[in-house]
């Protein structure tokens, strides 16, 4: 028979999303148990820049500025962002102070937000349990609770039940599947691959941040503390996105498509309002 645990709510997935709703729950008095399927907080290169909707969560969390001050130095706050040709020719720019925004700007790499989470969680020892090596496999459910059935290293089963479950187990999430929902949209043909590396290229006429426009070569080029992040687009059958505009846009000649990107970003924030 598997092993039980209880608590008010399980939530799946222990990256920022899951750790920042936790820490608001325990905050309130909410009891929590996080289950996560990797042993650590992944340490390769995730998101390291943050809309504004995020940036409003990490406010209200508290750990904003914290945040902040890991990632960041003084040219952060008056960003330019550059679109440019392989051989660095520019195309577009868009400076973030142009842009209406309540809070100052969060860059900071997503396995150090996560850090700084649990380093708030853990002064709640009472209130919240991280559950590293947990693959939850299935969801099961009664009139009275939600109970995650994970499995564990050796094989060996452990359920986790609560009040309410909450699936933050990213784009291939086991809630969304075990509970029927669907995740309904297209596939482009493209992955998108990050890998850190050590180079000066501000040395060599590279800006802070940058988008490099190439049907082959496009890359994102972005430094991120001593290390520069790079994201590149690879041919495989593994990127999936909702319908949006950018589908629409895609025929249009790059530049065109650049100055509609620019055009979103700056109506996202003025709708966004904050």
């Amino acid at each position: 028979m598997a092993e039980e645990e209880k608590v008010e709510v399980v939530i799946v997935g222990a990256g920022p999303v899951g750790l920042i709703i936790a820490l608001n729950l325990v905050k309130q008095g909410i009891s929590v148990i996080l289950l996560e399927q990797y042993h650590e907080v992944i340490q390769s290169p995730r998101a390291m820049a943050y809309g504004p909707a995020a940036v409003y969560e990490l406010e209200r969390s508290g750990i904003a500025q914290e945040c902040r001050q890991l990632g960041m130095d003084e040219t952060d706050y008056d960003f330019v962002m550059r679109w440019i040709t392989i051989d660095n020719k520019p195309v577009a720019a868009l400076e973030s102070r142009l842009l209406p925004a309540k809070h100052p700007p969060v860059r900071c790499g997503q396995h150090l937000v996560a850090a700084v989470i649990l380093k708030h969680l853990a002064r709640f020892p009472e209130k919240v349990k991280v559950l590293w090596s947990h693959t939850v496999v299935d969801i099961e459910q009664d009139e009275n609770s939600a109970t995650a059935i994970c499995e564990v290293e050796g094989g060996k089963k452990v359920r986790v039940s609560g009040k309410y479950i909450v699936g933050a187990d990213g784009a291939g999430s086991s809630v969304r599947k075990a509970i029927g929902c669907t995740f309904d949209g297209f596939t482009y043909d493209k992955m998108v691959v990050a890998t850190n590396v050590y180079y000066p290229f501000q040395k060599y006429g590279f800006h802070r941040g940058q988008f490099i426009i190439h049907p082959e070569h496009f890359a994102l080029v972005l430094p991120v503390s001593n290390l520069v992040l790079i994201v590149r687009l690879r041919k495989c059958n593994r990127m999936r996105c909702t319908e949006s505009l950018m589908e629409k846009t895609l025929v249009f000649p790059m530049k065109k498509l650049v100055q509609i990107w620019i055009i979103n970003i700056m109506l996202c924030f003025q709708d966004l309002n904050l």
